[in-house]
């Protein structure tokens, strides 16, 4: 569903954000992780065509994002990390914008509305931060867009709206809808990605499914052989290692420690994951 092939892309002659960027994703939940500054953001609005490459190719649903042409832009839905302020009620929007998206099913938008506490005849310019968003996210959802691009999706929500976030998008995706989800809040994420990617000096430096990782590389609080080693770091009750699997019991590596091997270490976590792969 998207295709970024040898992509360079900055702001600036001196500011050059990414260089040589490749990225392939099928249908599913993928989080998109990366230090502040990484690109993330601008990395959506690439894949969106809110961005032109500068070199490379970007594909989008089978277009060249660039172009953001019609048939591309009634099948993708981008909810930025600060959502322009609206005057316009939930409801008008939908009367205003749902149009545009051939899939847009009214009633779903009226029970995420719902769902999320959202007054539907309210001005979104008088909600707070949160609720804005939310009904952003109600609009993305009910659009019926093969694409769905999340920025920063959790912030300014309340614990119990995290909670709604979580439940509406684990239950409206289908196996032929692409999620990318760019986060910092990766704990409020976790259990609803199929892969994670993690951005890193212009590059994706690490790819991969989460049922790939946790068949391949584990946790353990023992000192680990040098040949098993991928990560180490520092807990407050003690030191925690990142190994390859190897028959030993071993737990479950978080999304946070991921994050900091794929960040510290990324060729050996690939590499372990292809030794895994072919176990």
């Amino acid at each position: 569903m998207i295709q970024l092939s040898a992509v360079s892309f900055g702001y600036g002659r001196s500011d050059l954000l990414f260089d040589g960027l490749d990225l392939h994703l099928n249908p599913g939940v993928h989080g998109l992780l990366g230090l502040n500054g990484a690109g993330k953001t601008s990395l959506l609005k690439l894949i969106s065509g809110l961005r032109r490459a500068w070199q490379g190719t970007c594909t989008t649903l089978g277009h060249d994002a660039s172009r953001r042409e019609v048939e591309m832009l009634q099948d993708a839905f981008i909810v930025l990390d600060e959502v322009p302020v609206s005057p316009h009620s939930a409801l008008d929007l939908a009367k205003e914008r749902a149009g545009f998206y051939p899939r847009f099913d009214h009633a779903l938008y009226g029970a995420l509305l719902e769902e999320c506490e959202v007054a539907p005849d309210k001005s979104l310019k008088a909600l707070s931060t949160g609720q804005h968003k939310k009904a952003m996210i109600a609009f993305g959802v009910a659009t019926g867009c093969r694409l769905l691009l999340l920025d920063e999706p959790t912030n300014g929500l309340d614990i119990p709206s995290k909670s709604t976030f979580r439940r509406i998008i684990a239950r409206h995706l289908d196996e032929d809808r692409c999620v990318i989800i760019s986060t910092h809040q990766i704990l409020e994420v976790e259990n609803l990605l199929d892969s994670v990617m993690v951005l890193k000096d212009g590059k994706i430096v690490f790819q991969a499914d989460l049922d790939a990782v946790h068949s391949a590389v584990g946790l353990t609080e023992q000192p680990a052989q040098e040949a098993d080693l991928i990560y180490s770091e520092d807990r407050p009750l003690g030191q925690r290692y990142l190994v390859a699997a190897s028959g030993a019991p071993l737990a479950q590596v978080d999304l946070e420690t991921l994050f900091n091997a794929a960040m510290a270490e990324p060729q050996r976590l690939t590499n372990a994951l292809s030794a895994g792969a072919q176990l």
